[in-house]
C-alpha cells in the first residue's frame, strides 16, 4: 500500500485528541501483521521497532514521529461525529481535502508515510522506532508523558510540518491562559435582545497561519460591539466563540440587549466588522443580561488581550517571534464567564513578555486566570548532521535545495529536546493549507515528493 491509501484507511477511523483508541488499535494490529515488536506506555503513545533493511543492521538507528491524534472542526451543517464517523475525504486527483469538516492530515500524513515504508520494497533503511503519540493537539500531552528510554536512539525525524521544501529545525514555545470571572446577570433595560452570528471567517492554525493576519471571529465582534458600545449601549447576554486553543476562530456569537432597532444595530455593526465576514442577526426572548459597566469590562477584555502577531523574529527572515490568540470565549451558566487565550514565542524572553502581558489584561479585568499545557521551544542547534543529510536527499529528489527554518508553532520536538538534549532533530512534510479549519487539504504531488525525499533521507542514514 502507498502513503496514499494508508491516509485514506486511517482518514476513517475516529481519532479526536484523548481519544485515540480506535486508531492505536489500528496501528497495532499493522504491528502485529507484520511481526514487529511494539509496546503501550501509560499515557497511549504507541512505538512500533522496524528491522533494519538488509544490509543496514549495523546503521545506527532512527526515530520517525507524528501524532495519532487530530484537530476536529466542522461546519455547523456538517452531520459528521467525530467519536464515530469517517472523515468525508474529497480526492480530485491533486489534493485531498474535506466535505465540511478539517482533514486530519495534521497528522495522518505521518502515520500514512510511516506505514508505507513498511510496505515498500523499495525503502531501504536502518532499524526503526515509529514513536506515534496521542493528544498533541491538546497541548503535546502524549509527549510530555515520555520517557526518555523511548527515544531510543540519536536522531528522530517528526513528520508534523506543512510546508513543502522546508526543513525545520526549531520550534515556538508556549502556554495556554483560562480566565474566569463570575457576573451577575440583571434584568434587561430594553425590550431589545438580539442574537449576532459572525462567520465566514478563514480560521486557521493559530501558530502557522498567525502570520496571515487573518480575522480572529472573536475580537472581530468583540470590537465591534464596543464600537457600537461607543455611542449606543449595548449588553452582553452571552459571548460564545472558538472551539480549540490553537485555532483561530472562525465564528462566534453574541446575545445582546440594546435600545437600537435591528436595521440601526445592523447598520452600525456592518461597518466595523471584517469585509470578508458574513453575520446575521435576529430578535431573541432573552430577558437577562450583564450590566452596563460589566458588558463593557468584557468588550474591553476581548479587545485588549493579546492577539495575533506581537514581534518578528531578527533571526529568521519573515518569522513571527511573539503571538497570541483569543482563542475560545464561553458564558457559562450561574453567570461564569470563561476566556481562553494561547502564546507563543521562539525565545524565552519573548514568551515571558506576552505571557506577562496575558496575566495583567486579565487581572486588570477582574479575571482570574491560570496558565496550563505549557511546554518548551526548539532551539536549533548550531550543526546538525540528520539535516546535512537531509538536504542531500531534497537535492537528489527535488534537484533543489530546501530551505533551513524555524517554525512559529509548537512541535513535541520541544519536549524532545528536554528530554534528551543531544537528540539530533528534523521536521518536515508535504504542503497543507488551513490545517485546523473546514479548508484544510493537502497537495498530493507534494506528499509524493515527501515521501521520496523520506525514503531518500534514510537510504544515507
Amino acid at each position: 500500500m502507498t502513503w496514499k491509501d494508508y491516509f485514506l484507511e486511517i482518514a476513517k477511523i475516529p481519532r479526536p485528541s484523548g481519544k485515540e483508541e480506535k486508531i492505536r488499535g489500528y496501528l497495532i494490529r499493522f504491528a502485529e501483521e507484520k511481526k514487529f515488536a511494539h509496546s503501550v506506555d501509560g499515557a497511549g503513545n504507541l512505538s512500533i521497532d522496524v528491522p533494519a533493511a538488509a544490509g543496514f543492521e549495523t546503521h545506527a538507528g532512527v526515530l520517525i514521529q507524528g501524532h495519532m491524534d487530530m484537530v476536529c472542526v466542522k461546519t455547523e451543517t456538517s452531520p459528521v461525529d467525530f467519536e464515530r464517523d469517517p472523515i468525508p475525504v474529497i480526492d480530485d486527483g491533486k489534493r485531498l481535502s474535506a466535505d465540511g469538516t478539517s482533514l486530519g492530515a495534521d497528522n495522518g500524513i505521518a502515520l500514512a508515510m510511516a506505514l508505507a515504508l513498511c510496505d515498500d520494497p523499495q525503502a531501504v533503511h536502518p532499524p526503526l522506532r515509529l514513536l506515534f503519540t496521542v493528544c498533541e493537539e491538546e497541548g503535546l500531552c502524549g509527549a510530555a508523558a515520555l520517557s526518555a528510554e523511548t527515544l531510543a536512539f540519536d536522531r528522530l525525524i517528526n513528520l508534523d510540518s506543512e510546508e513543502d521544501g522546508v526543513i525545520i529545525v526549531g520550534c515556538a514555545g508556549g502556554a495556554t491562559f483560562c480566565g474566569r470571572r463570575k457576573i451577575r446577570r440583571e434584568k434587561g433595560e430594553s425590550a431589545g435582545f438580539f442574537r449576532i452570528e459572525l462567520s465566514g471567517l478563514p480560521g486557521g492554525h493559530s501558530g502557522s497561519d498567525i502570520g496571515k493576519n487573518r480575522p480572529n471571529a472573536v475580537v472581530a465582534l468583540a470590537a465591534a460591539l464596543a464600537e457600537v458600545n461607543r455611542t449606543s449601549p449595548v449588553r452582553i447576554a452571552s459571548f460564545e466563540g472558538g472551539d480549540k486553543h490553537n485555532v483561530i476562530p472562525s465564528r462566534s456569537s453574541a446575545v445582546v440587549n440594546t435600545a437600537l432597532t435591528a436595521a440601526e444595530l445592523q447598520m452600525r455593526l456592518s461597518g466595523f466588522l471584517p469585509k470578508e465576514a458574513e453575520f446575521r442577526l435576529s430578535p431573541v426572548s432573552e430577558t437577562e443580561c450583564f450590566p452596563a459597566d460589566e458588558s463593557g469590562t468584557l468588550l474591553r477584555l476581548l479587545t485588549s488581550l493579546p492577539n495575533g502577531v506581537g514581534t518578528m523574529s531578527r533571526r529568521f527572515a519573515d518569522t513571527v517571534e511573539t503571538s497570541a490568540n483569543v482563542a475560545v470565549v464561553r458564558c457559562k451558566e450561574g453567570g461564569e464567564v470563561q476566556v481562553t487565550v494561547s502564546v507563543r514565542s521562539l525565545t524565552a524572553g519573548g514568551l515571558n513578555a506576552v505571557k506577562e502581558k496575558t496575566a495583567a489584561v486579565f487581572a486588570a479585568c477582574g479575571f482570574q486566570a491560570e496558565k496550563t499545557d505549557e511546554y518548551p521551544m526548539w532551539e536549533p542547534a548550531s550543526r546538525s548532521p540528520l539535516s546535512e543529510l537531509a538536504q542531500t536527499a531534497f537535492r537528489k529528489v527535488t534537484g533543489r535545495p530546501p530551505q533551513i527554518a524555524v517554525i512559529h508553532a509548537g512541535l513535541e520536538c520541544g519536549i524532545f529536546a528536554s528530554l534528551k538534549p543531544r537528540l539530533d532533530m528534523i521536521s518536515f512534510g508535504p504542503q497543507t493549507e488551513n490545517v485546523h479549519s473546514v479548508s484544510e487539504f493537502l497537495d498530493v504531488a507534494s506528499a509524493d515528493r515527501t515521501y521520496e525525499v523520506l525514503k531518500m533521507l534514510l537510504s544515507l542514514c
